[in-house]
């Protein structure tokens, strides 16, 4: 199975509804390419520029941090008091790690979920706004089983921490992908993640890379957003039909009266 489990990540439980809220264009995209698309982690910077990136505390000089002694392979824990004797290493050490993060968040690759039981308002207004939105509902067990490419493809839960108070996990490279700040704990995502590390020494790395998955198995149903007309949930049954999809389509009561 090319989906593999890290010791380092969090994954939720089998039956975990998932939540992928989009519009017609990029499910249509979907539908016909059999794919999902998994865009670098550098195109997230118009929503938030910090992806990819540990917290700003992982750089505070009061932290003990572990660096490389000069040419010797060996590695000792520097802290504050330590710097002085140290010289400029604790510096140097700093620069290497932001520029190490900087080059790593540009082969990281995700696709993005919305964990939830039931389905959420603020995703459809986030995500879903305009009338021809959708979300595409599956659980963790059978998106992981739904993957047909030979990529190594890993799975997390977001872990969310406070900037002013908290710093990050360091030790591993997946960790500054599943780590965002608290302001986005709304949220609540999952995360397919691939690591395109042949891709690291590329000057131009892909924007976003392809992963071949089998829809049937993977889709449990199809939501049409509340707010969207009546005439499209026609058009997008009759289209998941055509296209050989045997999956619930139904229609969002999120916005029905009380009656």
């Amino acid at each position: 199975m090319p989906y593999k489990t890290h010791p380092n990540l969090k994954e939720p439980g089998p039956d975990q509804a998932l939540w992928r809220y989009t519009d017609f264009a990029k499910f249509a995209a979907l539908v016909q390419t059999g794919t999902l698309f998994l865009p670098s982690l550098t195109l997230f910077d118009a929503t938030d520029p910090w992806e990819g990136f540990p917290s700003k505390l992982n750089f505070d000089p009061n932290r003990p941090i572990e660096v490389e002694e000069h040419n010797d392979t060996s590695s000792r824990i520097y802290t504050t008091t330590q710097r002085v004797a140290f010289g400029d290493g604790f510096d140097n050490a700093m620069a290497h790690m932001l520029k190490g993060h900087k080059d790593m968040r540009r082969v990281f690759y995700v696709s993005c979920w919305h964990m939830n039981d039931t389905e959420s308002d603020a995703q459809w207004r986030i995500y879903g706004g305009n009338d021809c939105a959708l979300a595409v509902v599956t659980t963790f067990d059978r998106l992981k089983k739904a993957i047909l490419d030979a990529k190594d493809v890993y799975g997390s839960e977001v872990q969310y921490y406070n900037q002013a108070t908290s710093h990050t996990p360091d030790g591993n490279a997946f960790y500054p992908v599943i780590c965002k700040r608290q302001a986005f704990a709304h949220e609540r995502e999952f995360r397919l993640i691939y690591w395109g590390a042949t891709e690291w020494n590329r000057p131009a790395p892909a924007m976003g890379v392809t992963l071949a998955v089998d829809l049937q198995a993977m889709i449990e149903s199809i939501v049409v957003s509340p707010r969207s007309p009546a005439w499209f949930m026609d058009t997008l049954a009759n289209f998941a039909k055509g296209a050989g999809l045997s999956v619930p389509v139904v229609k969002s009561d999120l916005l029905q009266p009380y009656t």
